[in-house]
């Protein structure tokens, strides 16, 4: 039936000598064709580097342009290159990188650079234009806060660098913010300070008394007339103003009372006054304990002092008597109290101070104190100073919670997606926390009012998680359901598998549930685990038998096309013996498919061997006896050379290894021979090669011989030179120069010719050259420590000799065979692990030749012994 393919075509009958002639003319002339395209190529580069150079340094509106179509007309890389490095504009180099995006990675990366430095750039600009504009915003407000400012801080802070250009407009602006927050700063202190003076100053019935609430009162009116005092809180000004008339009735009180005091001295008996004067002291006393109750009253609940809605009063007299308790604290420890006051409130700690005054001084009688004028005044100031920081902090609290109700209440209006929304209130709530801890808490409606706007603002979001979570409700017992199923399908398949097994089917099943399973929506993160975990049981029950079952089939595949790799073309049954595993193949891909990529790439394997047969059975067809015949003569013409080579003089190890080399990649690409001549020939060349061989070898002996002895000769100067070192340094130093010369001596033989055999390994020789070149610079210096350390290094030389013995296979001393024993199996161990047993045998060779160490003579023979069996 393939009869056709074994006949012979009918000889060439051209002639081989004319055939080699053109064939040689062609080659002369593609190779000047050649030359003259590179020599124009150069030139071309050369005459294009040259305009580059020529642009760059005549600089004018053109250049980029020009410079940007010569760089995308060019032909090379260097040159691009060179190009882009003149191009700037932004319009000019988003043009080359689209140009260059897919044509030169390295221009296009130069440009994407570029465009992202002028891209940050124009985006510092952009914010440096915002914080301008912020800036001037605030300026024109009435009043400003320090939260303003320190908003805008934020925002420049986020400037890596603030242009020059725009940095005195901003700086104008920030330094008029800077100057009115202050100026803000000093008059809210002037008006807490008179707030506190009359606080401290309530009861006095002098006459002086009344002068001093004018003054007071004048203090006032100056500051309301401050540009600044519109941005003053108007609970401090209600405060003054409560404050400023109460004093003035308590004054005018007390005044009518001295009138009426005087009145009764003169016309009453002498015990009348005596129980006036007593009666208008239990007044006095009750006047100003009801004040104080008032006010700590209005404290406490966070209210105006000005607002209509008052606390209940005291009305008797001697309740208002008893409240007053008078605590009894030596003054040492109101001295205390008052330095920690001071210390803490310079730290700006305002509620610890808050919490001393709280514990030691509320409640003292000052009067009993034993306080002198210096220390009263300094008691004065700590208060007045924690009163003022006290007043910010609440006044800063206020302002911060009206900002975040505020922002509570426009949440329902942003219309924020629920995950978003439930963030905003989150976060709002965690300010509101920090400000309770920073600026003490809040009153209660003030609390309510916030919490019933987070409140409202979250519902929309509360609702749509409660949907979700009625809907993961029905999808976790949906997916039980499914689960349920499922569990019930993989139990009889894999009973199945036990006896005929429908992979197919398996496949399939496995398939469709992993598919399924992950088109099933959601359910609870709680659940989430447990259900997946039970999926994944039963999904994994029948995946892991089919990923064995793969695996094998895998396997057989990979043996079917070794198979169709095996077959003989030459063979006449080939073509039935494919079309049978061909068969093979399409009733194990039917009962078993694979994975799309597995069973793609087998395939494409499978077919690709397939179509190499037919191949190879055409190419067999159409060859012919005289393309056997020429291979045959071109072996012998090969085998002839190679037989002579021998004969040639000096041939060089170099040599001999291209010869063998070439004659290798020679032989097998002339091909095949007449089968009856194949045989001898194979012969032929064989004893070719392997006497070629054996020379080579030869030459490699007595080179691995001499680099042997150069070894040792270079190991024994370096263990003379550390010997007499130790035993006496100015000896060594008179020695030292007979052996450097030595040394040289070697050195330059080693390198001497081309063909010298003495070249020792360059690991090797760099770590004697550093050994000998330590100890030269200690005999030098008369190093005293590098003697110590000939002598520290030879326990550790010995477990080296000791380890490379036990690595070699080689016998150790007697005595040592305890120690022997006792790290051969380590050092086995570490051996196997490393992988290599000679590489790591031949590092740790060449570590203890660079070692410098004293050894006796016997550790000398066992060293020189490991490197004649180590060193090649």
């Amino acid at each position: 039936m393939f009869d056709f393919l074994f006949k012979r075509k009918p000889k060439a009958t051209s002639s081989s000598a004319s055939s080699n002639l053109a064939a040689a003319n062609a080659a002369s002339l593609a190779s000047v064709a050649k030359a003259d395209q590179q020599q124009q190529i150069a030139q071309a580069r050369s005459a294009t580097l040259a305009k580059i150079e020529s642009l760059a340094s005549n600089v004018d509106a053109g250049t980029e342009d020009a410079i940007v179509t010569l760089l995308l007309a060019c032909d090379f890389a260097d040159g691009r290159f060179k190009a882009a490095n003149h191009v700037h504009s932004a319009a000019a180099l988003q043009k080359v990188l689209s140009a260059m995006r897919n044509t030169d990675k390295r221009v296009a990366k130069l440009m994407q650079t570029r465009l992202d430095v002028l891209t940050q750039a124009e985006q510092q600009q952009q914010l440096a234009l915002r914080c301008i504009d912020q800036a001037q915003q605030l300026s024109l407000l009435p009043s400003l806060i320090p939260q303003q400012i320190a908003d805008l801080d934020k925002l420049v802070a986020g400037l890596k660098h603030f242009p020059d250009a725009l940095k005195a407009e901003f700086d104008a602006h920030y330094t008029i913010l800077q100057t009115r927050l202050q100026a803000q700063t000093v008059l809210q202190r002037q008006v807490l300070d008179l707030v506190q003076h009359l606080t401290i100053s309530q009861g006095i019935a002098d006459d002086a008394h009344g002068a001093q609430l004018d003054v007071w009162q004048q203090a006032f009116d100056l500051c309301l007339q401050q540009p600044e005092a519109v941005a003053l809180p108007k609970n401090l000004l209600a405060d003054f103003t409560h404050k400023m008339q109460a004093a003035r009735e308590q004054w005018a009180q007390l005044q009518k009372q001295k009138i009426a005091e005087a009145k009764t001295t003169i016309s009453a008996p002498v015990s009348a006054p005596v129980a006036t004067t007593i009666e208008a002291s239990t007044e006095f006393v009750a006047a100003e304990t009801s004040e104080s109750v008032e006010v700590a009253s209005a404290n406490a609940m966070h209210t105006d002092p000005t607002s209509t809605e008052k606390p209940a009063q005291i009305t008797t007299p001697s309740s208002k008597t008893k409240s007053v308790k008078l605590v009894q604290v030596s003054t040492e420890k109101i001295l205390a109290a008052i330095q920690d006051m001071e210390a803490a409130l310079e730290q700006g700690s305002a509620l610890l101070a808050q919490k001393l005054e709280r514990e030691v001084l509320r409640g003292v009688d000052l009067k009993h104190t034993g306080l002198n004028a210096e220390q009263k005044e300094r008691l004065f100031k700590v208060q007045s100073e924690l009163g003022r920081l006290l007043s910010w902090a609440k006044w800063g609290g206020s302002i911060s919670r009206d900002e975040l109700i505020k922002a509570a209440e426009e949440l329902p209006s942003k219309e924020l997606e629920p995950d978003d929304l439930a963030k905003k209130v989150s976060g709002l709530r965690e300010r509101w926390k920090s400000l309770e801890a920073s600026t003490g808490g809040a009153a209660r409606e003030i609390w309510d009012r916030f919490d019933t706007a987070c409140n409202l603002a979250y519902a929309p979001a509360a609702a749509y998680f409660q949907q979700l979570a009625e809907e993961r409700k029905v999808n976790l017992e949906k997916a039980e359901l499914q689960l349920s199923e499922w569990r019930i399908t993989a139990d009889a398949l894999l009973q199945t598998i036990q006896t005929a097994p429908d992979w197919k089917v398996i496949s399939q099943t496995a398939m469709q549930m992993k598919q399924t399973w992950q088109t099933l929506s959601a359910v609870d993160r709680k659940n989430k685990a447990r259900v997946d975990g039970q999926f994944y049981a039963i999904y994994q029950s029948l995946s892991q038998p089919l990923e064995q079952q793969r695996k094998a089939e895998i396997a057989s595949r990979e043996q079917l096309i070794a198979q169709v790799a095996a077959l003989d073309p030459q063979q006449r049954d080939s073509v039935d013996q494919l079309r049978a595993l061909q068969v093979r193949w399409q009733e194990q891909a039917q009962a078993l498919p694979l994975r799309r990529k597995d069973e793609q790439a087998l395939w494409e394997k499978f077919r690709a061997a397939c179509d190499g047969l037919f191949a190879q059975r055409k190419a067999v067809s159409d060859s012919a006896d005289a393309e056997r015949k020429a291979n045959l003569q071109a072996k012998q013409t090969l085998c002839t050379s190679l037989e002579q080579a021998p004969s040639a003089d000096a041939l060089s190890e170099s040599a001999i290894k291209q010869l063998l080399q070439e004659a290798a990649n020679t032989w097998r690409s002339i091909g095949y021979v007449p089968r009856g001549e194949e045989n001898e020939i194979d012969r032929r060349y064989e004893n070719a090669v392997a006497q070629l061989k054996r020379l080579l070898q030869q030459a490699h002996d007595e080179k691995s011989q001499a680099g042997k002895k150069l070894l040792q000769a270079k190991l024994r100067l370096c263990q003379q030179l550390e010997a007499a070192f130790v035993e006496d340094a100015s000896k060594a130093q008179t020695l030292m120069s007979q052996l450097s010369a030595e040394w040289q001596q070697l050195s330059s033989q080693a390198t001497l010719t081309a063909k010298s055999s003495t070249k020792l390994p360059g690991k090797l020789d760099s770590e004697l050259d550093k050994r000998f070149a330590a100890i030269s610079q200690a005999v030098q210096h008369s190093d005293a420590s590098y003697a110590n350390l000939l002598q520290k290094n030879a326990d550790s030389a010995a477990q080296s000799i000791l380890q490379l013995e036990i690595l070699n296979s080689i016998d150790s001393p007697p005595e040592l065979a305890r120690t022997r024993l006792q790290i051969q199996v380590d050092v086995l161990q570490a051996a196997l692990r490393s992988g290599n047993n000679a590489d790591a045998a031949k590092e740790q060779l060449h570590r203890l030749c660079g070692l410098p160490v004293l050894l006796d003579q016997t550790q000398r023979q066992r060293l020189d012994k490991l490197l004649m069996l180590n060193l090649t």
